[in-house]
């Protein structure tokens, strides 16, 4: 095609697929008709909004996923945090048995807080897929280079493979320190390399290694098929590393996520790519009781006596209880109460303000007792605890068109913009779930991006080619000319 490269785009078959998405709404309904009935026509009137709202969306998600994922993203994390999760209490509601072993926090629960939540939901539900559907009709194409010289490229791959090495290097002695110090174990008694020094130990390790290995990853994966995949199982053993080394049963989903990211906003979504994706969320399903008991023995043997390491059916059932982790309805449901309240400025800023809001939520919102223990309200609670309803418009219409904005920033402008915006769908990811507002995390996402694109453009992008090097060792020759730095 002239020298250009083609954006990626689903197929036709994959693209209408995306309308199964409406059936939750009539699924969620006739549940909710019987578990809690009787409802009012507000009910029904809010279900159908938010179906109308979502297909509205759903008419913009059939453009290439290098413009759509980031919204993609958002309506994953409020369909399987906040409907799909109500869908699942509201059968269960009446099963104490069912609530204390799995959402024990949520034992208070009753039809009037959930049918409460559910118009905050739904309210923050059609702002978002009402802007965002605006906001996809100007979302700007990524940019198309043209092919890289070839020696260039040669030189680039070396280089690329010392950094990969390097990186997972740095990233097995980082980690030996983090566990020799209890810096950062979940459950653990932390008191080593507090401080600047555990802060860069997390940044380097949570942070800049799997974006580093992902840019390495994406270089690869047009030139060398086997570098590539092995430097994604690099990856998925950096996770699972991570997840023994810190007893976290989410970093092994923190390290792929970007991975599978990437493969769909480059359209590589190959056929041993899917086997791969879904191998990987099986050894999710197996290390989440795993990591659990680990964790709960890491506790138990610093802070409590006579406890036991509980069973492994007790601590997940199935791969239900995986996918039903995703925040969302349960911060609704603890902002209930607290959502009355006038949307302002000045409010917005002082709960923007370090760890405000996560505190706020965790000991007041929630009534968290134990110290270092963090609650999340996912971000409609989020909205709703700042400003109440006019909270949850004005602050999620602002959310999405920041969001947009800034994918289309890094569409237009980045080198590396494929494992920019990977990183960055899979930062949203995180951010929406979750719904802390920790502009910490927005800063480190900036950093990881901004550090790719220069690793590349600077260290890898110019570096001499094989033809420059032979002309450097000459007394007397005319300068070469410099080729584009273009994509890998």
């Amino acid at each position: 095609m002239n020298g250009t490269t083609a954006l990626p785009r689903f197929g036709v078959g994959l693209r209408s697929l995306r309308w199964l998405v409406l059936g939750v709404f009539p699924v969620l309904y006739v549940i909710a008709n019987r578990a809690l009935a009787p409802l009012s026509p507000w009910f029904a009137a809010l279900t159908l909004l938010g179906a109308l709202s979502c297909a509205l969306l759903l008419v913009q998600l059939a453009k290439p996923p290098s413009q759509t994922l980031w919204a993609w993203v958002g309506l994953f994390v409020f369909i399987d945090g906040d409907f799909f999760k109500m869908i699942i209490l509201a059968r269960r509601l009446h099963d104490p048995t069912y609530i204390a072993s799995l959402y024990p926090e949520l034992e208070s629960l009753t039809r009037e807080t959930i049918l409460h939540g559910y118009a905050f939901m739904t309210l923050g539900f059609i702002t978002y897929c009402v802007v965002a559907a605006a906001a996809l009709t100007r979302t700007s194409r990524p940019r198309i280079a043209p092919q890289p010289d070839q020696s260039r490229v040669r030189l680039r791959t070396d280089l690329t493979l010392d950094l990969a090495a390097g990186v997972f290097l740095v990233y097995l002695l980082a980690t030996l320190l983090q566990v020799k110090s209890g810096y950062g174990v979940l459950g653990a008694t932390n008191q080593g390399l507090s401080g600047p020094i555990g802060t860069f130990l997390t940044l380097l390790r949570r942070y800049l290694t799997p974006a580093l290995l992902l840019l390495s990853l994406w270089i690869f994966d047009r030139r060398n098929p086997a570098l590539a995949r092995f430097v994604a199982l690099s990856i998925l053993m950096a996770g699972v590393i991570d997840a023994f080394a810190t007893n976290s049963r989410g970093s092994v989903v923190a390290f792929m996520t970007p991975v599978f990211l990437l493969y769909i906003v480059t359209g590589r979504v190959t056929m041993p790519r899917r086997a791969f994706v879904v191998a990987t969320a099986v050894a999710i399903v197996v290390l989440f009781p795993i990591i659990s008991a680990l964790r709960f023995h890491t506790k138990s043997s610093t802070n409590a006596e006579g406890q036991t390491i509980p069973a492994i059916q007790e601590l997940v059932g199935s791969g239900t209880v995986v996918l039903a982790r995703v925040q969302g309805a349960e911060g609704v449901w603890f902002a209930v109460p607290f959502a009355d309240t006038e949307f302002s400025v000045s409010r917005t800023a002082h709960f923007l303000h370090s760890t405000t809001l996560r505190d706020y939520y965790t000991y007041t919102v929630v009534g968290v007792t134990q110290p270092n223990t963090y609650e999340a309200p996912g971000l409609i609670g989020a909205f709703m605890i700042i400003g109440g309803n006019a909270g949850v418009v004005i602050l999620m219409a602002g959310f999405v068109l920041l969001v947009e904005r800034s994918w289309s920033f890094i569409a237009r402008r980045f080198q590396t913009w494929p494992v920019g915006l990977a990183l960055t769908a899979s930062y949203l990811l995180g951010f929406i779930s979750e719904g802390t507002l920790l502009v910490g995390d927005l800063v480190k996402l900036a950093l990881v991006v901004v550090t790719c694109e220069l690793v590349y453009t600077r260290l890898l992008g110019r570096a001499k080619s094989l033809s420059d090097i032979g002309r450097d060792s000459g007394e007397h020759t005319e300068p070469a000319q410099k080729p584009a730095i273009t994509g890998p």
